[in-house]
């Protein structure tokens, strides 16, 4: 009969009662085994014949950090390597011989290395711009200069590191930061161009608007609002229609009313300058040049404005910079022609700028009623004030006659029609290069539902993408008000400089080799200083516009970058990924491991991945992409000309199918005859600096005794690979599925690299027209060219496979085979059996498992373990499991070890090790003799009993976590796989974990 007792025990830390469960609470005598000694002062598992050196479960093991440990009088854990090589093996003096000689040999070594880039915008607008006079509108110029000199820099930087192809600002980001952000400012850029175009069309039908009224014309719908929208599609129609004629007519229509503009803007200054101001003239307030006029309004006068709102009305005056951008692919020299031709631009656009402002401010006054002619006063060199002035009621002037440049001209109507030219070429060179950049976008496929749009017709006319921009264009000049436009437009303006500047910064920040401009007076700093300029500029005239486009920047930023493009530009955000990436694992090397930062890092020794699928997602759902995992495949096959080269192909393939199925793991191929030397070199050269693995977890073999003695180098080999680990001092972990098994090889043709008439090479798209499409993934070719080497004497190529299953029965079985660690189960249970103290990696692993993105989220936690009869260690390890902050359900402390197994279970072992038996004059290793079973009766007898308990409290677990026994050397390998499989058989998964005897647990903050 089995005693159960209900002990409640305070707990110190959660102050809670924890219901333990003891069976058979009996204390048994202390005997010795002959081939191991007891530790004094080690709290360890009795057995009546004998005291395993192994510790179980206690607080005391986890009461100090390690370092204090060792120069403390307190019993520590043995390592692992004296687990398998039985503590007292070696003298003490043949230790330390043996270190001697290593530290000698390493000392000798380390000896060793110790020795040895615009045009100027109309000036029709509904804020007053000469509000700001001389020196603010020169700091409005000035400021508008600077974000434009420093984006041409960063454009010259960019474009003169290798040639840019058609697609203007769109191709430079795009190819410099990758899709995402060239799709983003490209399509923001696009809907900027199309809004610029708006604002010329409707400052354009103003004017027209004003000129009817003053030659008394009435308005056509009896609202001027309504007017200026009519006059605007129309006016769009037409340019429409021109850029649709084609790029010779466009270009010459451009050319001439680009020249028209120029011929007035000399008309205005030849008319201020060599004419006098008649009696007109001076009734609406202009007086000629005069030192007093200047002094007037030298300092700005602020009327329901204020700087940022007048230089956001300015500042579209500037961006005709990036129309430059539009024609690079067509320069003969573009690392020269680039920056000459925008700073040439810049040039000339800040000059006509600073001629716009001091004209005015030195032949206009500020207010005059326009009925009476202003008087200079001789005494105090200043003109009169007007008593309309001081309430602000005047009619003329600089800050109520919006017409000055008309007024002041030697000849109006030449002045008009350069206005009129002016908005009507921006407006064209805006309605090309918006539809350009469109279909850019499109013929890069990186809006599949606008694809129709990237159809060029004769010419390389984009006529959808021109019709689709008119349409946009229309559609805003609609809303009819100049100035909801322009600080619209201003801001996406605002955008497009500071990702081209950022793209510059990004670049040179990257430090990668290839990024190499001839253009060298770029500065990365001055670039981040630039686009930071712009965003905060952005924010300063409309919060609101600012957080509007960047919400729609973010939107297409994280659709591009959900649709995993497959393009490769040699974007500078993967050279800056690679920078960060290597200073972090240097900075890493230099930190000092500490039990808090303990993360479970797997080695995964898994063959290959595609036909283990179950072992990948189960150690996937413990590392969640938050640590290492990598799956090392051994490729048993002897090396030729053609192995690496299809090994790096299966590299590209799998890890692409990892991509596709969101497994965050590394695929570590590697080529080798045989399995263990393989394993061997895994264990030493996989990971980099802190980046190492410290778990080798594997697979078992569940039908590992079919082939008898046949099959003994492959049980030795598994078994070496188990003890390499340790003896690396790795944890180890085995994942067992007795039901059925890892490998997926009946639904799919299994990779056999040495025995191959074909090397299948799998991309793994999964089926869309087949019931399996979420379970089995299509095979495609590597590559379509045949190949007509030879692989193991066998004509070799790469084909396509294809993996499906028609029948539904099977269908339905293999889903639940194939799923069973993808799919969450709900109400799950973990039981853990901590049987011995390695660290607390048997006690972390089902807690990680428990957490979110694991099918076993929320499970619940049964702790078995063994302990002495003392009820001081019931207390002590109830209060280490309370500290570890690990929630569990149920702790059930055993505290008899010693029954003898049931007769049924005896005669179930002998028939697992029947075929791996010999007689004690065969001298083969592995294999199990009379006389190793009659030593190791008592370790036997202890696994068949634990089996017969996983049998009895464990069957309704969905997952089963035990220590795992260790590999001695004395044990065969036969016997430690009947150890195994005992444990495992015909029970649900089971994880056979053991730490490296190294704590990963700790109750200290």
């Amino acid at each position: 009969m089995v005693a159960v007792q209900k002990i409640d025990i305070n707990m110190e830390a959660e102050k809670k009662q924890i219901l333990f469960t003891l069976f058979d609470p009996i204390c048994t005598s202390n005997k010795q085994d002959d081939d191991e000694q007891a530790i004094p002062d080690y709290p360890s598992l009795h057995n009546e014949s004998e005291m395993t050196i192994e510790r179980i479960p206690s607080i005391e093991n986890y009461r100090l950090p390690l370092y204090s440990r060792k120069n403390s009088n307190l019993p520590s854990r043995v390592t692992v390597v004296d687990l398998m090589h039985g503590a007292l093996e070696l003298t003490f003096t043949e230790k330390q011989l043996e270190m001697q000689n290593v530290q000698g040999s390493m000392h000798h070594h380390i000896n060793a290395i110790q020795s040895d880039n615009s045009e100027f915008s109309s000036s029709k607008s509904k804020k007053n711009f000469f509000q700001v006079n001389t020196l603010g509108g020169t700091a409005i110029v000035l400021l508008s200069a600077l974000v434009c000199i420093v984006t041409a820099i960063s454009i010259s930087g960019i474009c003169s590191n290798g040639e840019c192809k058609k697609g203007g600002l769109y191709y430079v980001i795009s190819r410099s930061l990758g899709p995402e952000f060239g799709g983003s400012i490209g399509a923001i850029f696009s809907i900027a161009n199309a809004m610029m175009a708006s604002l010329y069309v409707v400052s354009a039908a103003e004017t027209i608007v004003d000129l009817m009224n003053e030659n008394g014309f009435s308005t056509l719908t009896n609202s001027k609002i309504n007017d200026v929208r009519l006059f605007g599609v129309v006016i769009c129609l037409i340019l429409m229609l021109i850029t649709f004629a084609g790029p010779k007519i466009e270009d010459t229509a451009t050319l001439f009313m680009f020249s028209l503009y120029h011929l007035s803007f000399l008309d205005w200054c030849f008319g201020s300058l060599l004419l006098s101001p008649n009696d007109e003239q001076k009734l609406r307030g202009m007086t000629g040049y005069n030192i007093a006029t200047i002094s007037e309004n030298l300092y700005p006068a602020w009327r329901d404005e204020n700087f940022i709102s007048v230089y956001a009305v300015f500042f579209p005056g500037m961006t005709g910079l990036m129309a430059g951008s539009m024609f690079i692919n067509e320069l003969k020299d573009q690392a020269y022609d680039v920056p000459v031709g925008m700073f040439s631009a810049i040039g000339v656009c800040i000059l006509y700028n600073l001629i716009c402002i001091f004209i005015p401010a030195a032949t206009m006054l500020r207010d005059v009623p326009g009925d009476i002619i202003p008087e200079f006063n001789n005494v105090t060199f200043n003109w009169e004030p007007f008593p309309c002035a001081m309430n602000h009621t005047c009619n003329y002037g600089l800050m109520n006659f919006f017409q000055v440049a008309k007024l002041e001209s030697a000849w109006s109507p030449l002045l008009i029609a350069g206005i009129f030219a002016m908005s009507l070429s921006s407006t064209m060179t805006n309605l090309d290069n918006g539809p350009q950049i469109f279909q850019a976008m499109c013929k890069d496929e990186l809006f599949p539902l606008f694809r129709y749009f990237s159809k060029e017709y004769d010419l390389n006319i984009p006529q959808r993408a021109y019709i689709l921009f008119s349409i946009l264009t229309m559609s805003v000049i609609l809303i009819g008000d100049l100035n909801i436009i322009n600080g619209f437009v201003s801001n996406l303006f605002l955008a497009a400089y500071a990702s081209v500047n950022y793209a510059c910064f990004d670049a040179s920040f990257a430090k990668s080799p290839g990024f190499r401009p001839s253009f060298r007076f770029y500065n990365m700093w001055l670039s981040l200083v630039g686009a930071s300029i712009c965003i905060i500029v952005m924010f300063i005239i409309s919060w609101s516009f600012a957080l509007l486009i960047f919400a729609f920047f973010f939107m297409i930023f994280v659709y591009l970058s959900k649709r995993h493009l497959d393009v490769n530009w040699g974007p500078s955000t993967a050279a800056v990924r690679y920078r960060i990436a290597l200073n972090i694992l240097l900075k890493l090397s230099n930190d000092v491991e500490h039990t808090k930062n303990y993360r479970p890092q797997i080695l995964l020794i898994i063959g290959n991945p595609i036909f283990r699928p179950l072992l990948l997602h189960f150690a996937s759902c413990i590392t969640k992409g938050e640590s290492l995992l990598i799956a090392g495949h051994i490729i048993q096959h002897e090396r030729n000309e053609y192995t690496f080269h299809l090994i790096h192909q299966l590299d590209k393939e799998i890890t692409d199918w990892f991509n596709s199925n969101k497994l965050k793991a590394f695929y570590l191929p590697f080529l080798n005859c045989n399995m263990r030397i393989g394993a061997q070199c895994l264990l030493q050269l996989a990971g980099i600096g802190r980046l190492r693995p410290n778990i080798v977890m594997l697979g078992f073999r569940n039908k590992w005794f079919e082939n008898g003695k046949d099959g003994l180098s492959e049980i030795e080999n598994y078994v070496g690979i188990i003890r390499d680990a340790f003896e690396n001092n790795f944890a180890v972990g085995i994942l067992s599925n007795s039901t059925n098994g890892f490998d997926t090889r009946e639904m799919r043709a299994d990779l056999n690299l040495t025995n191959i008439s074909s090397i299948k090479s799998p991309s793994f798209k999964q089926h869309s027209h087949h019931p399996m499409k979420k379970l089995f993934y299509k095979c495609n070719e590597l590559g379509k060219r045949k190949l007509s080497h030879n692989l193991c004497s066998t004509p070799s190529r790469l084909s396509s496979v294809c993996y499906s299953v028609d029948n539904s029965a099977e269908i339905s079985t293999n889903q639940e085979k194939v799923n069973i660690f993808h799919q969450r189960i709900r109400k799950g249970r973990i039981d853990v059996w901590w049987l011995y103290d390695d660290g607390g990696l048997t006690l972390l692993i089902p807690h990680l498992l428990r957490l979110p993105k694991s099918y076993l989220e929320d499970a619940e936690l049964y702790i078995f373990t063994f302990t002495t009869c003392a009820k001081t260690d019931k207390k002590k390890l109830a209060s280490l499991l309370s500290k570890f902050r690990i929630p569990f359900t149920d702790v059930r402390v055993i505290t008899d070890i010693t029954s003898e197994p049931r007769p049924v279970m005896l005669n179930h072992f002998e028939a697992i090790i029947a075929s791996m038996r010999v007689t004690d004059s065969d001298k083969r290793n592995g294999l199990i003799s009379d006389c190793e079973l009659a030593a190791q009766k008592m370790r036997t007898n202890r696994q068949l009993y634990i089996r017969e308990l996983l049998q009895h409290h464990s069957r309704q677990a969905d997952l089963i976590v035990i220590t795992l026994p260790v590999p001695r050397l004395e044990i065969s390998s036969s016997l430690y796989m009947a150890w195994l499989d005992l444990i495992t058989r015909d029970l649900p998964p089971v994880l056979m974990i053991r730490g490296n005897q190294t704590p990963v647990l700790t109750f200290y903050a």
